[in-house]
């Protein structure tokens, strides 16, 4: 039931502050770059539970636009830390599971996050091949 529950509420209080941190290091090129806070901030639906509005009739709704935004900010990131790299190395536990919602994301239907996420692959290979 925990599970369930924690499935449906936001990211722990403070999570704002932790993102901009963490895409701050990485676009530093930083080696403190949090990457699991970097996967969480690459969690669309994540985010879509972080960003809520509440509408004229009461209602609560994800705000999709600061929810993306979070996203397209973390693609772009990570993008900035591949290319401040002058060897990343093999990728660990953490920046794997960054590598694979970028993967994801290279999937969505919303073209400004696939269009990002492509490009974030592409620093990611550029760099692992040079």
């Amino acid at each position: 039931f925990v599970a369930l529950l924690a499935d449906q509420l936001p990211s722990r209080p403070g999570w704002e502050v932790r993102y901009n941190a963490a895409a701050s290091l990485a676009r530093l090129g930083s080696d403190q770059t949090p990457w699991a806070t970097l996967a969480e901030m690459l969690d669309e639906r994540q985010q879509m539970l972080n960003f809520r509005v509440r509408l004229d009739d009461g209602r609560i709704v994800p705000d999709e636009a600061a929810a993306r935004l979070t996203v397209l900010n973390a693609l772009r990131s990570v993008k900035q830390w591949y290319e401040k790299q002058s060897a990343p190395g093999t990728p660990d536990a953490e920046q794997a599971k960054v590598n694979a919602a970028i993967a994801r994301l290279a999937e969505s239907a919303v073209v400004e996050l696939k269009k990002q996420a492509e490009e974030t692959r592409e620093a990611i290979k550029k760099k692992a091949g040079a």
